[in-house]
């Protein structure tokens, strides 16, 4: 319910592709997920949030993204 709602998610998702996962709004583990796989996620799970709450707290969530915000709905690509 955050008003930059939006560009959280996106700097969510950009921090974790560095980290090799793609995420969106939630992790869903399946019997394929093993043990190591879930310790990973947590892991980078841990410097992305500390660095949201860090975006939040200086207001520059926006500025740390390298692009643009993602868009709800469906848009035009051309």
């Amino acid at each position: 319910e955050h008003p930059q709602a939006s560009a959280l998610q996106t700097l969510w998702t950009a921090r974790m592709l560095r980290h090799g996962f793609l995420s969106s709004g939630g992790f869903y583990p399946m019997l394929a997920h093993e043990d190591e796989h879930v310790d990973q996620y947590l892991d980078a799970c841990d410097p992305t949030f500390a660095e949201l709450s860090q975006a939040i707290a200086q207001n520059d969530i926006e500025s740390r993204i390298g692009g643009p915000v993602k868009k709800s709905g469906f848009f035009r690509l051309t």
